[in-house]
């Protein structure tokens, strides 16, 4: 079930983008696929078991969803910058 409000078609195209930056880097880079592999599944399959279950959206709780769907793509974020720096510091130090 996948709601199509305006804030939740913001939210996947949000998602969107950072799903094509992160398998860009994959493939362009393949000394890091393992990482950006590892939190996309993750995002994913968390996201999943968020819009799978139809009580989430019962009673005006699409919100909520919208509101922890939103912390998930933040932490995704983080975790993709930081895995990038990490990765950057790397490569830097072995050269």
């Amino acid at each position: 079930m996948l709601p199509l409000d305006n804030e939740f078609s913001l939210l996947y195209i949000l998602y969107l983008t950072l799903f094509i930056y992160i398998f860009y880097r994959v493939f362009k880079f393949s000394r890091n696929r393992f990482g950006l592999i590892a939190i996309a599944i993750v995002s994913i399959s968390i996201n999943l078991i968020l819009y799978l279950d139809e009580e989430n959206f019962k009673g005006g709780g699409s919100l909520g969803v919208l509101f922890y769907s939103g912390i998930v793509l933040m932490g995704t974020t983080v975790a993709v910058i930081i895995n990038n720096l990490v990765f950057n510091r790397k490569n830097k130090n072995s050269t």
